[in-house]
């Protein structure tokens, strides 16, 4: 007799101010009737999802849905990646960047019931230094908005506009190295992105052009803008046209150096770090399995 498929959903109850209310009882609702074993367990603190996706590794599972915003996702794919367990997303977060790229409606009961016909597809991670990552990840400013929001007493879009508001004149250019291909370069950036999605989150396009089944990440440096030309380039942001701005040079790579001179804030996937002396990124190349929207797989 063979075994039902096996599926966890993974509440954390802390994504989207209240948004969880009422999500187990959706899922029992939409799985009640299939044939198939399906475990929901709400999170108690950081570091569950990544302990539970690991559990359901090796119990075999096919999917591990996580029910949170990018921070979820990131910590999910920490046990994911390179196994046979698909990724799904019940978008709950302040940006859902990785839900927006792959087009996973954020309507619960849509995202539930995407997951539950379980249609995969394959996407590319990166790996920085011995971090995975699924989305977006990037020094300078948008490092330094990603460490203050993290301690930040409001969550939402709307706290996120405060600070980059805020932050914006105070913060100067960094110094970066980095190395692609055996040639280095020095230059100084706003913000220096590295892509392997589209979009920081709500809407905003840092790579337009990304795309996480090409073997590829997308490399954005952007010098300050000038005061002038900031809504032009806040419009282009917003409307995937980014890559068209003087102030924004972009190249792809399959691997990447950077080098710091000392501990440098970092955001991957949206969360703060701090790294230092050569961090080394690597595309790699199909190594997740993912439930993405009904559009994207079309």
């Amino acid at each position: 007799m063979q075994n039902k498929p096996l599926i966890y959903f993974i509440i954390n109850p802390h994504s989207g101010k209240g948004k969880s209310e009422g999500l187990a009882e959706l899922i029992t609702a939409a799985a009640r009737g299939l044939d198939a074993d399906v475990r929901i367990i709400i999170t108690k603190g950081p570091g569950d999802i990544r302990a539970l996706a690991a559990e359901g590794v090796r119990a075999g599972a096919v999917a591990i849905a996580v029910a949170g915003g990018d921070g979820s996702v990131h910590e999910a794919i920490q046990s994911l990646v390179n196994s046979e367990t698909a990724l799904g997303v019940i978008p709950m977060g302040s940006g859902n960047g990785f839900a927006n790229h792959f087009r996973i409606p954020r309507d619960k009961k849509k995202a539930i019931e995407g997951i539950l016909q379980h249609r995969t597809s394959t996407i590319d991670t990166l790996k920085i230094n011995d971090i995975l990552c699924a989305s977006t990840a990037g020094f300078g400013f948008d490092a330094h908005i990603a460490h203050l929001f993290s301690s930040y007493g409001k969550r939402g879009f709307s706290s996120y506009v405060k600070l980059v508001m805020r932050e914006f004149n105070r913060y100067k250019e960094q110094s970066f190295t980095l190395e692609i291909d055996g040639k280095s370069k020095t230059f100084s950036a706003f913000l220096l992105s590295i892509a392997n999605t589209s979009e920081f989150g709500n809407h905003a396009y840092i790579a337009p052009l990304a795309d996480a089944q090409d073997g590829l990440m997308d490399i954005g440096i952007l010098k300050r803008i000038p005061w002038h030309l900031i809504p032009i380039n806040t419009y282009r942001l917003f409307n995937k046209a980014m890559h068209r701005s003087a102030c924004f040079e972009t190249t792809q790579a399959k691997s990447i150096s950077i080098l710091l001179d000392e501990p440098t804030p970092m955001h991957i996937d949206g969360e703060a770090y701090v790294l230092s002396g050569r961090v080394h990124i690597d595309n790699l190349t199909s190594s997740l399995k993912i439930i993405p929207g009904k559009s994207f797989l079309k």
